[in-house]
């Protein structure tokens, strides 16, 4: 099996940087048409839950409200099934799902004491609000 690479949080940080929030003056604006490909997408987020063993998931979705009530009505992911979500520790808008999965992957690649740092260091680094 291979062994994951060490990333440094600096420059985790500064790879998500680059990706392209969506400026909080256009949420809710944004409406999904399938049928033109210009049409604005509907923003994603990537979530940060703390769940009752003290570790921590992470995910991506459209509707952070919802998505948090699914794991904990115990639907959610098989992960916090096992671990019961204690709390939402906070979510961050990004423009696309490509985005979106590209910050949960750099989150994910972290060590268990930057991750509750992750999302905020990203939205003061790039100036993009921090939701929850």
């Amino acid at each position: 099996m291979k062994k994951p690479r060490k990333i440094k949080p600096e420059n985790v940080v500064a790879a998500i940087a680059q990706t392209k929030p969506l400026p909080a003056t256009e949420v809710g604006e944004l409406l999904v048409d399938k049928a033109t490909p210009d049409a604005p997408q509907k923003p994603w987020y990537l979530y940060l839950i703390e769940c009752q063993d003290g570790t921590y998931y992470a995910g991506i979705t459209t509707d952070v409200q919802k998505r948090y009530q699914t794991h904990v009505n115990g639907k959610g992911a098989k992960y916090t099934r096992a671990r019961k979500p204690k709390w939402l520790l906070g979510a961050r808008e990004y423009v696309n799902r490509s985005e979106a999965a590209k910050a949960e992957w750099a989150i994910k690649q972290l060590d268990k004491r930057e991750k509750p740092e992750f999302l905020k260091a990203v939205a003061d680094e790039i100036g993009a609000p921090f939701l929850i």
